[in-house]
């Protein structure tokens, strides 16, 4: 009891400023502070709520930070609560992180439109990464930012903005976004893309973690599967050579899998590329 009060006492320290509340709407039952806290901070652009949630050692000092973001979700818009539902935040927070999962724009309790990947999604993960870094909750030198499939090209586009990411964890990602969107089918997808964030040119680059590639100096896991045909396995590829010219520190690994990775297979490797476990 003296333990879980203690845990209490941080976490209210550790946000004053910010509004918390508990998950209480249908799916979405109330965490315990061991699953992960939900919170939220402001949108720097226009005010709008941002939800993270957080799992935090009990430390005076900032932490290695390992920030995940979400790909797209259609039935159930979670946003970040899924990682804590999964246990995923109190995973890493057990070895010793600040465990961190964050609700794009139109997600979860996240507020304002979504823009696939945009600047204004990539905004509200900066946000909550500076917040985290001025509060001394997270170490500026060891932040991972880890996305999957919509999350991965977010996480990519913001690593190329933001020189505190220095671990980068990209799986099942779509790179080139007007290249997707030219073999694209008509249907939900394709249709999503051009109503959330256009579909000129300039539009498609502004969302393309290939086209700023350059800029990316993280050191990078790339997973994607061989046989997935939405984000394909060639752009994921380009990416890692793109990185390898740059001198940066990256390793790509595919997998005999479509679009969804298996968890367990992809955990080997991210578990060696940040633990160093063999």
């Amino acid at each position: 009891m003296t333990n879980k009060i203690n845990i209490l006492f941080v976490m209210a320290v550790i946000v004053s400023g910010l509004s918390c509340s508990s998950i209480s709407s249908e799916g979405r039952k109330t965490s315990s502070v061991g699953d992960g806290k939900q919170l939220f901070l402001s949108h720097p652009l226009d005010g709008k709520k941002v939800e993270f949630f957080i799992n935090k050692p009990i430390s005076q000092k900032p932490l290695k930070t390992i920030i995940f973001v979400h790909g797209h979700q259609s039935t159930n818009p979670n946003g970040g609560y899924d990682f804590v539902k999964w246990k995923v935040l109190n995973k890493w927070r057990q070895r010793g992180f600040l465990a961190v999962a964050i609700s794009q724009p139109g997600y979860g309790g996240s507020e304002g439109m979504p823009d696939f990947c945009g600047m204004y999604t990539q905004d509200a993960i900066i946000a909550v990464k500076k917040h985290l870094v001025q509060q001394q909750l997270a170490d500026s030198d060891n932040i991972t930012l880890l996305g999957i499939s919509r999350g991965a090209m977010i996480s990519g586009m913001v690593a190329a903005r933001d020189r505190d990411i220095k671990n980068l964890v990209l799986i099942g990602g779509a790179y080139d976004l007007e290249a997707l969107y030219k073999e694209l089918p008509d249907g939900p997808l394709k249709r999503n893309i051009k109503r959330e964030g256009g579909a000129e040119s300039y539009q498609f680059r502004e969302r393309s973690v290939l086209a700023h590639g350059e800029k990316i100096k993280a050191r990078t896991l790339i997973l994607h599967g061989k046989t997935d045909r939405r984000p394909t396995f060639k752009n994921a590829k380009e990416l890692y050579e793109m990185l390898k010219i740059s001198n940066v520190e990256v390793e790509f690994h595919p997998f005999e899998s479509g679009h969804r990775i298996p968890v367990k297979e992809r955990n080997v490797f991210i578990d060696k590329f940040l633990l160093g476990v063999p």
